[in-house]
């Protein structure tokens, strides 16, 4: 397991979309893609599907067996390791979003300076960082 936290509001919206009864299978998947506003998209799904690279987010006992609730990516944990997972209602408007605190973005962007995998994303996200978040951080 990994340091994201799901609100209750988030685990139980999923719950309540897990007990449809075309849902039981389903789970939240969260993936961060570069692009968007601020250099970052975070893509939250429902899936059945189970993935070579899939990391488990969040699993609940629910009557004695394991309940998966969210996966994500190797990748994407990259950006969101430490972040908060909530589902809001709001007057219009209800969704799951990702609270990622300031000197968390900082910290993921100093990573990535000294990341050595030489996967293209990697360079996608720390170029984004660079122009996108640190100036932003810097200039608040």
């Amino acid at each position: 397991m990994n340091n994201i936290e799901l609100t209750e509001n988030a685990k139980n919206r999923i719950l309540e979309i897990k007990n449809n009864t075309n849902n039981p299978h389903k789970f939240l998947r969260l993936t961060v893609k570069s692009g968007g506003c601020s250099g970052f998209q975070y893509i939250f799904e429902l899936d059945d599907k189970n993935l070579v690279d899939d990391l488990v987010i969040c699993e609940e006992n629910i009557d004695d067996s394991k309940n998966l609730i969210a996966k994500t990516d190797k990748i994407s944990l990259q950006f969101i390791e430490g972040a908060k997972i909530d589902f809001v209602e709001e007057l219009g408007a209800s969704y799951f979003k990702v609270v990622i605190f300031e000197g968390l973005i900082l910290a993921k962007c100093l990573m990535l300076i000294f990341c050595e995998c030489q996967n293209s994303t990697c360079s996608v996200f720390l170029f984004h960082c660079l122009v996108d978040f640190v100036p932003m951080l810097l200039y608040e």
